[in-house]
This record gives C-alpha cells, sequence and structure tokens, in this order.
C-alpha cells in the first residue's frame, strides 16, 4: 500500500516533527511519503497528482481547510482520503469519530489501514466545489470570509472572533434575500406538504453530516437528521434578528432542535438545492470561503469518495 500525507505546516498543530512522527507510526503497514503545502490549493494540486498516479490514499494531516483542499482532488476517484486532526475544530474528523489527539487518531488510522477499512459515502457538490460535510450561503459565509481576512484576529481570540464578525456580517445578511428550490426526496422533520419553494433572509446552510460545526467543545447541530450516508439537509433563517441569532445558536449548542423556532426553515434529505440570492453574496464549503455568486446549486453525488476510518 502506498499513501501519501498532505501536511499544512500553518496549522496549529502540524509541526515537521509531528509529519514526520505519522510517517514514522504508519510506515509498518505502508509506504509514506509526506508533502509540505506551500500556498492556497496546493493541496488539491498534490491530491490530484496522488489520485492520477494510482496511490492508495492520501492523508489529510491539517484543519479543515486542508481536508477540503485534499477533498477536490479526490472526488470521484479510487484514491482514498484519510483525515488526521492538525487544526484548532477538526470538525470532519470528530463527525467521523476520531479523538482530537494526534495520537489517538494516527492509532486509529494505523488500524484502519492495516484492515483495509474503505468504504464509499456520497459527497456534497456546490456548483463546481465539494465538499465533505457543509457548505454555506450568505450570513456564515460571509463570517467565515471575515474570520479568514482578519487571521491575526483569528490567532490571538481563537473561535470568539467568529462571534465578533458576526455582527457587521448580521447587517449585511439582513439586506439580503435567498429564493430555495429543494429537490426531490422523503417528507420528514418540518417539511411542510409538497412545498418546494421559499424565500428567506441571506442566510442558509446546507449539511452532508451533523454537526455543523463545534465552538469549543460543544457542537453545533444546525442539521441534526442529516447524516454521511443519506441526501442533503438544508436550514434556512426567516429572520436574522439579533435575538433570532442568539436563539438559534443557544439551541443549535443545546442539542435542542432549531427547526422548532418559527423563523427556522428547512428541508431533509433531498437530493439537491437551487439557491438564487437578490445579489452575489459569499459562500463556503466545510469552513472555506470559496468566493462569491448569486446562483447556487447545491447537489448530493453518491459514492463520490473512497473513505478510510
Amino acid at each position: 500500500m502506498q499513501i501519501l500525507v498532505v501536511t499544512n505546516p500553518a496549522a496549529r498543530r502540524t509541526k515537521p516533527h509531528l509529519s514526520r512522527w505519522v510517517a514514522d507510526r504508519l510506515s509498518d503497514v505502508a509506504k509514506v511519503d509526506v508533502i509540505a503545502t506551500t500556498h492556497r490549493n496546493h493541496a488539491t494540486e498534490i491530491a490530484r497528482d496522488a489520485a492520477t498516479r494510482g496511490l492508495d490514499a492520501v492523508v489529510a494531516l491539517g484543519g479543515d481547510g486542508t481536508v477540503n483542499e485534499v477533498l477536490q482532488g479526490l472526488a470521484g476517484s479510487q484514491t482514498a482520503l484519510a483525515v488526521l486532526p492538525g487544526g484548532s475544530t477538526n470538525v470532519y474528523g470528530r463527525i467521523l469519530g476520531l479523538p482530537r489527539s494526534l495520537t489517538g487518531a494516527t492509532s486509529i488510522l494505523f488500524q484502519a489501514l492495516k484492515e483495509n477499512r474503505v468504504r464509499q459515502v456520497p459527497v456534497g457538490r456546490a456548483n463546481d466545489r465539494w465538499f465533505a460535510w457543509c457548505a454555506g450561503f450568505g450570513y456564515d459565509a460571509d463570517v467565515v470570509r471575515e474570520v479568514e481576512w482578519h487571521p491575526r484576529m483569528k490567532r490571538y481570540l481563537g473561535q470568539t472572533s467568529f462571534l465578533y464578525h458576526g455582527w457587521e456580517a448580521r447587517k449585511r445578511a439582513a439586506e439580503i434575500t435567498i429564493d430555495i428550490e429543494a429537490g426531490p426526496a422523503r417528507p420528514k422533520g418540518r417539511q411542510r406538504g409538497a412545498l418546494k419553494r421559499e424565500r428567506v433572509l441571506g442566510a442558509a446552510v446546507v449539511c452532508n453530516a451533523d454537526p455543523y460545526t463545534f465552538f469549543g467543545p460543544l457542537p453545533s447541530r444546525m442539521c441534526p437528521e442529516a447524516t454521511l450516508e443519506r441526501g442533503l439537509d438544508l436550514t434556512a433563517l426567516t429572520d436574522i434578528s439579533l435575538p433570532a441569532l442568539l436563539q438559534t445558536m443557544r439551541k443549535a449548542l443545546t442539542g435542542r432542535d432549531v427547526r422548532d423556532l418559527p423563523w427556522i426553515t428547512g428541508w431533509h434529505d433531498r437530493e439537491y438545492y437551487e439557491l438564487t440570492a437578490s445579489r452575489p453574496i459569499p459562500v463556503h464549503t466545510d469552513g472555506d470561503p470559496v468566493g462569491t455568486t448569486q446562483h447556487l446549486r447545491v447537489e448530493v453525488v453518491p459514492d463520490a469518495l473512497q473513505l478510510i476510518v
């Protein structure tokens, strides 16, 4: 078995000696090479080359941005993805049930490689961008973009920086509307009969898994029914006032169903969504800002990813 470890030296917990330790630990079950990224989308270039060469797996050692970049190069190929925690939040690894410690997660990966534990999972696609578990259109993507544009604040304040930037982003989102068309699926949850279209304010999130993110140790459950094996869930807001946002956050972080709130609307287990905003607004995939657009088609692609876990 031949695998490649892609590491992001800018991530919080990926020092060169840790990458070497991971390679040494996995070398008993595979031939291991390590490449460190040097620029944005470098991980995608590395992963795409690994898939072209027919490598068995690429291990993303970094934060969720590294995982998302590697996914762009592997989705639709026969080269599998594996994840090791190296960032500050590591949402996808935690969704997969991996411990937050690099030592513990590497031990699990070692055993998975030894037993060849590979499964095919569906992957989301937002326009031409793949995502592993979530995409955001509008408000939360705007917050993510602002956080990434102020790396020094993020370094010192950590996840509190998201709350800081959320205030200005809220005012911008309140000036935007999004028209949503939901594709076919079984009626479930708070769906209202055969309703397929709705207009909301500038805040919509689409999930391929639960939770949506973490705030410290607490999962934020914006799409509590979403699972990796099903279609896509969407949650959107029809009220983006500060009281509504705070109550939505409280519900999501305490594990209570946010869809019980009167200003929340959403759909469960759909094949696709068409979202059209009143003007171009930010987009993120897996917490990674990927520009702005006025129209976003979000769909699920069955069995698009080989996953080692």
